[in-house]
């Protein structure tokens, strides 16, 4: 069937026309569909086929001149029917018809061998018109007695031992795929745990049982085909193909990309070195966009009507989305590896146990400086020593001055936008005075909770100046330990603890695990532990597109169409108390949506802050904490209470946003409740409409539960959403984790 595979292209419609479902058709049918053919049955000539690319019709067709106003292609089978097939192919010779083409069939009894020669003259360039295919006469048989049976079978056992052998043959393709199929899957699952040695050897045994499993196939599938039970076989053959695509560029990628780490810290790199760093990234590109494809492919496949396939195809769509996103950047690690070039990136480290607007408390800073796809030095420096050095006055932000106590703004506090590219420009700003370092390529502000997830890909890290052994369990007491225990401004007792950390984290990275280093580097970026900014904006487009870059969000309406409701809610925190009291609040919020029947909008956000810190025990405390929430525009505040009293003082700003901010204190071992009442009036006009919910998530910031009502009134009905809540009548319930920037989006329609 070669040259038909090369012939037919996928994704045709062909429309069947015949006024009964016969063998012979249902086996047409079956072998096209297994060529991604859209197959369509008519017991008639419907008056419109321009939808269709051919159509083949059974048994009957005298309207030659009508086959000259359509641009389809016309295939005629006649059954039995050689004289009428003789003469219609003479009118189309005679009329000049292009397009058409005219088989005659003795009867219904095909073989994949005369199947083969119906589609290669169907596909086929051949000008020729008629193909008079001679099948196999059968005979009239009379019917046999018992007896006369009897007399014509063998006298021994042989020919039931004939008819047991054929069948154990034509079966045994189906042990073998199920076998195939189960060594693959055990080898996917060495895989996840990135045991890839043996997930290779695993691999080997599962398609030399594919590969045997195929041949044996190849040869009995006529008589699949013929019983019609071909498409299962059919299916796990290519779906086990596939998977073997998968298992192997999983497998590739991860070893390649090990590699390519490693040879990032060998410095003075020879030509083919770089050379051979660059082709290793051409390789990443393509195996995984390769790896893509296929997970693409499988994800269509499985059913969720099972809850086994149902929980394997959310594993899939989970990879297919990390896989997409390595796609999108790694195009521009060329660039930012600085390729023929030689690059500077400014890294912020942020203690967002000490949570700030931007990510947290910034005690101490990077210099990476990157040439020719190696990472050529990293210097770490304490945010005092040049904090120290900054002889201008600075104003700081009004929170900082008036509860922090601060007249002088400095980089340490530079972090105080909710927008991580202010605070990079901000931060550049500071270093230019105080060290006259500039010229920076890039940044990136890199959280505690990341550094976290890093060591999470790296075996344990000792660090003999402190004659410490740090692992992601106990970097959090370690690092507030070394970062408050005698510390004053100018001692260097942070900055040798961090910069001999962030030192062997990179000595140590080529040592780390790749697939579990790239998990972790993708949950800190998507879970705004990491955020990083460009000067290039072609590199910058990427990451704004990922939501990677920390900026903030334009509340703007994400459809064309004019009748949408936009809201927007972003609540961030700066704590003010000179403690690291993060480490023991937790927040969650809860939003109920209430829309009226005039098409306004009315919510009412609660936010619960739950103390958990010992009293006056180290290094927790009171929670002294200046909150932020930013709302669309034209948003109307109602009302603004704390444990139910009204919150009076506060301070409010309007730019793309309104902005309220207000200073509440959570004492160890309490709970606050913070509660917004606001409205957007006439937000939806009647017709078909778009609430738009834009929730933003802050630097830095802790994972946080978020449950969200929507009440609709009779004259508005939820058409759809993109999200899976629970709807009951005009009431909407969702629950989830705000990890990200999350964006929901719901079709109404007000009447």
């Amino acid at each position: 069937m070669r040259l038909i595979s090369e012939s037919i292209d996928a994704n045709q419609n062909i429309l069947i026309v015949s006024d009964k479902h016969s063998n012979f058709v249902r086996y047409l049918k079956q072998v096209l569909e297994n060529y991604s053919i859209n197959i369509y049955y008519s017991p008639r000539l419907p008056n419109d086929i321009s939808r269709f690319d051919s159509v083949f019709i059974f048994n009957y067709f005298d309207q030659i001149n009508k086959l000259q106003k359509n641009r389809v292609n016309y295939v005629l089978f006649y059954i039995g029917k050689f004289d009428k097939a003789q003469s219609i192919a003479k009118d189309i010779i005679d009329k000049n018809i292009k397009g058409v083409k005219v088989i005659s069939v003795n009867h219904e009894v095909v073989s994949g061998g005369d199947l083969e020669k119906i589609l290669w003259f169907i596909y086929s360039n051949s000008s020729e018109v008629l193909l008079n295919l001679r099948i196999r006469y059968l005979e009239k048989l009379t019917p046999l007695s018992q007896n006369n049976i009897k007399k014509y079978l063998p006298k021994n056992n042989s020919f039931k031992y004939l008819i047991i052998g054929a069948l154990i043959f034509y079966l045994s393709s189906i042990p073998l795929l199920i076998s195939s199929s189960y060594i693959l899957f055990r080898s996917g699952r060495e895989i996840r745990i990135n045991n890839f040695s043996k997930a290779q050897v695993l691999l080997s045994y599962g398609k030399l049982s594919q590969n045997i499993a195929s041949g044996i196939y190849k040869i009995t599938r006529p008589a699949y085909l013929l019983f019609s039970i071909a498409l299962l076989p059919d299916t796990v053959l290519e779906t086990n193909k596939r998977l073997e695509t998968i298992l192997q560029k999983s497998i590739d990628i991860s070893v390649n990309g090990n590699s390519f780490v490693k040879s990032l810290f060998e410095k003075n790199k020879s030509l083919d070195q770089i050379k051979s760093q660059s082709i290793r990234l051409d390789k990443l590109n393509v195996d995984i966009e390769t790896l893509l494809n296929e997970l693409v492919f499988i994800n269509q496949k499985f059913s969720t009507d099972l809850k086994f396939f149902k929980n394997i195809k959310s594993e899939i769509e989970a990879t297919i989305g990390e896989v997409a996103k390595a796609k999108s950047i790694l195009p521009h690690i060329k660039q930012i590896l600085a390729e023929n070039s030689e690059k500077k990136y400014l890294l912020l480290f942020a203690n967002n146990m000490e949570l700030r607007p931007g990510g947290g408390f910034i005690g101490s800073f990077g210099v990476l400086t990157v040439k020719n796809l190696t990472i050529e030095d990293i210097k770490i420096y304490d945010v005092y020593d040049a904090d120290g050095q900054l002889k201008e006055h600075i104003d700081p932000p009004t929170p900082i001055r008036k509860h922090l106590g601060q007249p002088n703004w400095f980089l340490r506090d530079s972090a105080f936008s909710p927008d991580f590219f202010e605070n990079y420009t901000q931060a550049k700003k500071f270093l230019d005075l105080e060290l006259s370092l500039n010229g920076f390529d890039g940044g990136a502000i890199i959280t505690t909770s990341a550094i976290q997830n890093i060591l999470e890909g790296m075996n344990e890290i000792y660090l003999p100046d402190f004659n410490e052994k740090v692992n992601k369990d106990n970097f959090y007491i370690k690092a507030q330990l070394y970062a408050e225990e005698d510390f004053f401004p100018g001692s260097t007792q942070k900055k040798s603890f961090l910069a001999s950390l962030t030192r062997q984290i990179f000595i140590d990275m080529e040592n780390a695990s790749f697939p579990i280093l790239f998990k972790m580097f993708n949950k800190s970026l998507d879970e705004k532990q990491i955020a990083m900014v460009f000067e290039d904006e072609n590199i910058q487009s990427s990451y704004d597109s990922l939501y990677w870059s920390g900026k903030r969000i334009i509340p703007s309406c994400y459809s064309k169409i004019t009748n949408c409701a936009v809201d927007y809610i972003f609540s961030y925190d700066a704590n003010l108390g000179v403690n690291k009291a993060n480490f023991f609040v937790s927040k969650n919020m809860n939003l109920k949506v209430e829309i009226s029947k005039d098409g306004s909008i009315n919510n009412e956000l609660s936010i619960f802050l739950n103390n958990e810190s010992q009293k006056d025990i180290f290094p927790g405390g009171n929670y002294k904490n200046y909150m932020q929430i930013s709302l669309p525009k034209r948003a109307i505040i109602k009302q603004l209470t704390k444990n139910g009293v009204l919150i009076e003082k506060r301070d409010e700003s309007i730019d793309e946003y309104k902005t309220i901010g207000f200073l509440i204190e959570v004492p160890p071992l309490k709970s606050t409740e913070i509660k917004l009442k606001y409205s957007l009036q006439r937000a939806l006009v009647e017709g078909d409409g778009i609430y738009q919910l834009i929730f933003q998530k802050q630097i830095g910031s802790q994972n946080s539960d978020l449950s969200i009502q929507i009440f609709t009134p009779e004259n508005v009905s939820i058409q759809d959403q993109n999200f899976n809540p629970v709807v009951k009548d005009f009431h909407i319930l969702y629950n989830t984790t705000l990890a990200s920037d999350k964006i929901f989006i719901i079709k109404l329609k007000k009447n």
